[in-house]
């Protein structure tokens, strides 16, 4: 291959403009875009401040909040970066194993960059300044700051360069330093290790000099006082809350301690703050998770995302630029200066370069003298470049803008191929800048070329996540990079599966495509969110489960090389085999229980057990990595599962969870647990008093899965699958399928033939196991209730046991609803009192209410089924009662008017029950009076017009039935009280409801009228029954039943009409106004006696014009 081929030349020192006398441009001719973002509050340090003087352990844990807000480069360690070197003249992975001479108690898989723990970028974005997303203009470049940065110094320095750049769509992608040699001129001769990694800020003074500057100048500030610092928000520098510590086994403990005594690559002292024990404990907690990360992200994000216009083209840069202020100067940039150096040309420029891109007005530079604070230097942004003191500046933005104009036109112009990949680089000190199309590389036949290429597309790749964050603002360029991302996993795996075909493959380069296999599923999972379509969540999730699977396999496969490798060495020793002893051992593979007194005899054993632990530790950590793929692979097969039952595709949600729970071993699923018949309470009770959860749940992930930690938490979220699957009561023929899966996580089918449940799952076998246990699986019944019961043992989280309880409380619901249509009642009560004991269980009081509701609402129903009316209402009332009270600390108004709808309902129906027999005693009246005006009280409160109204109208109808014998002064009361609820009631009835209720209503308040023998009071009468017609003139709006009922009290309506205007006709005693009418009076009678046989309504109609006339 030649060493020029994909080379442009860009020679500096003739195309480049330096050093000429024009006016510096203005901010406003760069055409910056930008609101600032908050600024941190800072003090001035007092004259001769010792800066050498480095905080203490715990005072670094107090303020380290604080120090992880500004997110400095130089505070913050870095996650150790990919790196190549030349290993027997072939380009390998540095940091995969034992191949490159690394100790095999290292964590490689722990230090790529696919394991990496996920940063979130900081809140404090700039707004775009009216520009919505979709009216985004193209954006030309995209990249970290420090990048973007670089190019605009290189005329003024000679030191390397080496850039990436990718072209996605119109995007030029600037991707951080890559630190190699000159490749390819000279590789083959390359012997030293390439790190790929973040290009550093510029800064000459000493690194952990500057850390405790920035942290005396934010320390211990007073808070702001109102209305004085507007532009300095407080941040809190409280220490956070500890949590619990893990009791740790001994081997775990011996672990740990050698694992703080291996230097950390790429990390120096003094950019490592000193730990205690604590401190060290939860950094190694930290790094621990970093590989069981669900979505692992490469680098840690920028603070904030600045979106910036550098004359004709458009750039959104991340940029780590802290901003400060105080009440003289609300927007500042701080630096650290040795007073006894000079300011050299790069670093004013990279000064200037920070505040021009973040927009910051103006720079403080602390000048000290062996780190002793001597002053400070504040300049305005347009006053840097001269710094120097001279009337002439240190550089010219003209220049600067001219030359860096150039380039990015250059990079254009030639980084143009779609989706092309190049590499931007100057040697140390050289004249030119080169332009390599790196592409190139994978046209070579050599395994070394090859190999270089996978690894680039991988390096590229895994950083392609923070670039997608960056681009936020563009989700056009978002879609176009994601899909760039998974082109460069796809051609590393490509370019890894030809090395393995043509070459033969190695242990590393199969970590190393599981790695990437992982990657390609997050890319799937990263797209995963609420506004998804569920075609769209199933397809992605499809995908991820198939990268993970294939990830999975090839790691599988290493682990197995790995152990017989290991196995073949201690037999040619005479000694025992690895596999043997680990599964002699009290910690098996696959498996996350221990043995606490085992742990203790190990704590107390011979130092010889390190050296075992030692040669254990690979093996012990592959697995370790398989067993976090098999969960994150159970977690999308969860995911995709659930995404089925939505859409109720239950054959394929029944398919996810078979892939789930398939790597379960069969010996290790607990032992079958035989329940008792749930024919009592007492079934409640006991489960209730045995049944406990396992400890708090695990962190939120900030991820759209759910994040599963032991294989007890993948078969207690498929069991919860499978009820939930059950109580879709949509399973048909495939109810046998699930009732069997279930039956094999419980152990009740256990196949001794079987190891993994996969093996069972096997659609023959599983076929074949279906018909062989067909009678126990006909059997199974409440499958959704025993399959949430079963996932709470043994113990969950507090988090899902919660979750379970709940569940567990609709099923028994569910089931009591069940019985009750079936009129199964003794049955249908047990389930509700059950399901009632659950919820309380929990302190669920809403759902707890409910079920009180319900058996409120059973006893009802008991009351008329035997004879003891009372006992049963008495019961109902309690338990509504209980209900009420159970809801005082919850805020579900909803759930409340529901329960309280209840208790009304059941004093009205109580009421109406005993008013049946009246004519009653006056205490039995005053007993039943009281339940109306109790029902009457709770519908109010409520607001439930219709019930209310109802309710004056069984109050009216009950004090009518009172009336008997002759007309007293209490048979008056009681007649004047009817007639005052049948008005109350006709005031919802005869506006809203104007149908069979506001018929009857006007007949009995009719008859109530017509019970005097006065001539008005008969009058009244006919004047309420003529008043129907508003319900028949409409009745052909009312409902079928309306109509019906309507129809069948029509005649008796005619007859009282005939009936009063014949007593009016005839009324002995009747006033002047009365006779006056009586003409009229005997036509209407002669009317309604004509046309009996004619509507209703019409004969209504004719009666009242008459009347009117």
């Amino acid at each position: 291959m030649d060493d020029d081929a994909g080379v442009i030349e860009f020679t500096s020192d003739t195309q480049l403009i330096e050093g000429s006398d024009a006016v510096m441009a203005s901010t406003a001719e760069t055409g910056l875009v930008l609101v600032p973002s908050p600024a941190v509050r800072f003090k001035q340090l007092e004259k001769d401040t010792d800066l050498n003087l480095s905080p203490t352990a715990k005072e670094r844990r107090v303020h380290q909040a604080y120090l992880q807000q500004l997110q400095l480069p130089l505070r913050t360690p870095r996650q150790p970066q990919m790196s190549l070197r030349l290993h027997h003249g072939r380009v390998e992975l540095a940091g995969c194993g034992y191949e490159y001479g690394l100790p095999e108690t290292t964590t490689p898989y722990r230090s790529m960059p696919g394991a990496s723990a996920p940063s979130t970028a900081s809140d404090d974005l700039p707004s775009p300044g009216g520009t919505s997303p979709k009216d985004m203009p193209d954006v030309h470049f995209l990249g970290p700051a420090e990048s973007i940065k670089t190019l605009f110094k290189l005329p003024y320095s000679r030191s390397r360069v080496s850039l990436a750049i990718h072209r996605v769509g119109n995007t030029l992608v600037v991707d951080g330093d890559v630190d190699e040699t000159d490749l390819p001129k000279g590789f083959d001769e390359c012997n030293e290790v390439l790190r790929i990694g973040h290009s550093a800020p510029l800064l000459e003074q000493d690194p952990a000099l500057f850390e405790n500057f920035i942290y005396q100048s934010t320390l211990a500030l007073p808070p702001p006082e109102a209305d004085d610092d507007e532009f300095a928000p407080t941040v809190s520098v409280e220490p956070k809350a500890k949590p619990s510590k893990a009791k740790l086994s001994a081997k775990e403990k011996k672990r740990r301690a050698r694992r703080k005594k291996q230097p950390q690559p790429g990390l120096s002292a003094l950019h490592r703050p000193p730990l205690d024990d604590d401190a060290a404990e939860e950094d190694d907690k930290t790094s621990s998770h970093a590989s069981s990360s669900p979505l692992p992200n490469v680098v840690p994000a920028f603070q904030r995302i600045l979106k910036w216009k550098f004359h004709d083209m458009q750039m959104l840069l991340g940029s780590d630029v802290q901003l400060f202020s105080n009440k003289e100067h609300p927007s500042v940039s701080l630096k650290l200066h040795d007073a006894d150096q000079d300011l050299s040309l790069c670093t004013v420029l990279d000064y200037y370069l920070d505040n021009v891109i973040a927009n910051i007005p103006e720079l403080a530079i602390c000048m000290h003298s062996k780190g002793h604070v001597r002053g400070y230097q504040l300049v305005e942004t347009r006053d840097i470049p001269y710094l120097n003191g001279s009337s002439t500046p240190l550089f010219d933005i003209h220049d600067v803008n001219l030359n860096a104009t150039m380039l990015f036109k250059f990079l254009q112009h030639n980084c143009s191929e779609a989706n092309g990949t190049y590499w931007l680089y100057r040697a140390e000190g050289d004249f030119s800048l080169r332009l390599y199309d790196v592409r190139l590389l994978a046209r070579g036949q050599q395994r070394k070329w090859k190999y270089m290429m996978a690894m680039l597309c991988y390096r590229f790749a895994s950083r392609a996540a923070r670039l997608i964050s960056s681009a936020f603002e563009a989700p056009a360029l978002q879609t176009r990079l994601r899909h760039r991302q998974r082109e460069l996993l796809g051609t590393c795996l490509e370019l890894l599966k030809e090395l393995r075909r043509d070459h033969g493959g190695s242990r590393a380069q199969d970590s190393i495509s599981a790695s990437v296999a992982e990657q390609m599923a997050d890319t799937y999972l990263r797209e995963l969110d609420e506004s998804s379509s569920a075609s769209e969540k199933a397809a992605l999730l499809r995908q991820a489960k198939l990268h993970l699977q294939q990830s999975i396999r090839v790691l599988e496969s290493c682990v197995a090389d790995y152990f017989a490798e290991k196995d073949a060495t201690a037999a040619s020793k005479g000694g025992l085999p690895l596999s043997e002893t680990l599964l002699s051992s009290p910690l098996p593979r696959g498996d996350g229980r221990h043995d606490d007194a085992q742990d203790e005899a190990d704590a107390h054993g011979d130092d010889d057990d390190d050296d075992d632990d030692d040669e254990d530790a690979v093996g012990l950590f592959m697995e370790e990595e398989v067993s976090r793929l098999q969960l994150k692979h159970a977690s999308t097969a969860l995911h995709l599962a659930a995404v089925y039952m939505e859409n109720h595709a239950a054959a394929d949600a029944l398919r996810s969870l078979h892939d789930a729970c398939g790597f379960l071993r069969v010996d290790a699923l607990p032992p079958p647990t035989p329940l008792a018949p749930v024919d009592s309470i007492a079934f409640f009770q006991t489960f209730l008093d045995d049944l406990d959860f396992g400890g708090v749940g695990h962190a939120k992930s900030k991820t759209f899965l759910k994040s599963l930690y032991s294989v007890l938490e993948v078969r207690a979220h498929v069991l919860e699958a499978l009820g939930d699957l059950a109580s879709s009561q949509r399973l048909g023929d495939l109810a046998p399928a699930v009732a069997l899966t279930y039956q094999l996580l419980t152990s009740a089918v256990r196949p001794s033939t079987m190891t993994f449940l996969q093996q069972a799952f096997a659609p023959t076998v599983f076929g074949a196991l279906v018909e062989t246990h067909r009678p126990l699986l006909d059997a199974t019944t409440n499958l959704s209730f025993f399959a949430y019961l079963a996932a709470l043992s043994p113990p969950v989280n507090a988090e899902h046991y919660f979750v379970l309880m709940k569940k567990l409380g609709n099923a028994a619901n569910e089931r009591g609803k069940f019985f009750l249509a079936r009129k199964d009642l003794q049955q249908a009560y047990l389930w509700f009192e059950g399901g009632s004991l659950l919820f309380e269980a929990i302190e669920d009081g809403a759902n707890a209410a409910l079920l009180c509701a319900n058996l409120a609402n059973l006893h009802k129903i008991l009351a008329d089924a035997d004879g003891r009316q009372d006992e049963h209402y008495a019961k109902a009332i309690g338990l509504c009662t209980k209900a009420h009270a159970l809801l005082k600390a919850s805020r579900a108004n909803e759930v409340h008017a529901k329960v309280t709808g209840e208790l009304a309902l059941t004093y009205l129906v109580w009421a109406v029950r005993l008013s049946l027999n009246a004519p009653v005693h006056s205490d039995v009246e005053a007993n039943i009076a009281a339940k109306f005006n109790k029902a009457l009280h709770l519908y109010l409160e409520i607001n439930d017009a219709r019930q209310v109204a109802s309710t004056h109208y069984q109050m009216a109808s009950f004090y009518s039935r009172q009336l008997v014998g002759k007309l007293d002064a209490t048979t008056r009361t009681k007649m004047e009280l009817a007639r005052r609820h049948y008005e109350k009631a006709l005031l919802y009835f005869g506006v809203v409801d104007v149908g069979k209720t506001f018929v009857i209503i006007h007949q009995e308040l009719a008859a109530l009228y017509a019970a005097s023998d006065k001539a008005e009071d008969i009058e009244h009468a006919l004047l309420v029954l003529l008043n129907t017609y508003e319900a028949y003139s409409k009745s052909h709006r009312l409902s079928l039943d309306d109509r019906t009922t309507l129809a069948t009290v029509a005649p008796s309506i005619l007859e009282g009409v005939q009936n009063y205007l014949l007593r009016l006709v005839r009324a002995p005693c009747a006033t002047k106004s009365v006779k006056a009418r009586s003409s009229v009076f005997k036509q209407m009678y002669k009317e309604a006696i004509c046309n009996r046989d004619a509507p209703l309504a019409q004969v209504l109609c004719t009666l009242r014009t008459l009347y009117a006339s």
